[in-house]
């Protein structure tokens, strides 16, 4: 009897934690996943079959898809790859475990440079050094803020707020749209929401960090994707959506009023309006040429997260030079850290 591989043991620990199946429920939903796979069977694999992106079944003598006529650019071989590759992710939904992945190692990070405890890991100047937003550098020599910030959090409550409401909303959006069009949701309204405000309301000297800004941006996705399906279960998605932002609303309201915690509701409403239009632009893909289109805007959205992880990371082998800033901000920040060493 073949034995599983790590993949599939992988598949059926992730059920059982994120769902808290039985061993045996787990074992069949894994097994319901292999089944809808590209290898699913060892018949299958033989005779070297795949998908297109539209969905229909193709051999690997295809060069071009029977159903939507799209071309197949990249040879069996490598399909064959990233079929095993995608068969050790842990989840149906590899773009949300990605960026949950990212945002704790965020946090590790803060925690490892920041020297503090677990519930406030580190301080101005480490959440400065690791890619928090501010203002006048996120909309002037230092754009990549606008993605790393959304991987940096405040403190434990504020971590594990966001986690919470990522693990239960991510799975149904990305199912949703698609991976694709969630990457680059997250990328693009998690940088409306540090961006918008300041050119809405004027300049602002603030620091802003947590990913709640792309978290009410994939909301307004998911909204304006619902609102605009006439069924039942979009009405029940629309709901939710609903009530998600309520609840981000009222406890960000309820924090900074009765513990005094500052909360960027602009990055919230900046962020879930650049969803709102996002959703309406590339709504979940229906037809074979919106599904045709996925992969594109995946690549897009990884090589903007990509693409500002890196940029960040290059300043700090740099040296973290401090840029000037019309508003001073630069110059204060200097002072910080001339204070922070004595």
């Amino acid at each position: 009897m073949e034995q599983p591989n790590l993949g599939h043991r992988m598949r059926v620990l992730w059920y059982r934690i994120r769902y808290g199946l039985t061993p045996t429920q787990a074992e069949y939903r894994a097994a319901r996943f292999a089944e809808k796979s590209d290898t699913a069977t060892p018949a299958a694999a033989s005779v070297g079959r795949f998908h297109c992106v539209c969905g229909q079944l193709l051999t690997a003598g295809d060069s071009t898809c029977h159903a939507c006529g799209r071309r197949q650019l990249l040879p069996y071989p490598l399909r064959a790859l990233g079929r095993e590759l995608r068969s050790w992710l842990p989840a149906e939904h590899p773009a949300a475990v990605g960026v949950l992945g990212i945002i704790v190692l965020g946090y590790a990070l803060q925690w490892t440079l920041g020297q503090g405890s677990v519930f406030r890991p580190s301080n101005l100047l480490v959440d400065l050094d690791l890619g928090a937003s501010v203002p006048s550098l996120t909309s002037g020599p230092q754009p990549w803020r606008a993605i790393t910030y959304a991987f940096l959090h405040g403190g434990v409550m504020h971590l594990v707020m966001n986690l919470m409401t990522l693990v239960q909303i991510a799975p149904l959006i990305e199912g949703y749209f698609g991976s694709g069009r969630f990457l680059l949701g997250w990328a693009l309204t998690g940088a409306a929401g540090v961006m918008l405000p300041p050119l809405v309301m004027g300049a602002q000297v603030g620091v802003t960090l947590g990913a709640s800004g792309a978290i009410c941006g994939l909301i307004g996705m998911a909204w304006i994707a619902a609102v605009r399906i006439p069924s039942a279960g979009a009405r029940d998605v629309r709901k939710m959506m609903e009530r998600w932002m309520i609840y981000t609303t009222v406890l960000g309201f309820a924090l900074e009023f009765g513990a005094g915690v500052r909360v960027a509701h602009g990055a919230h409403f900046g962020g879930a309006f650049a969803g709102v239009v996002l959703g309406a632009l590339l709504p979940p893909p229906t037809t074979p040429g919106a599904k045709r289109l996925s992969p594109v805007l995946g690549l897009i959205g990884a090589a903007l997260i990509g693409a500002g992880l890196w940029a960040m990371v290059e300043w700090r082998l740099a040296g973290l030079p401090v840029p000037r800033t019309p508003d001073g901000f630069g110059d204060y920040w200097l002072m910080m850290r001339e204070m922070a060493k004595k």
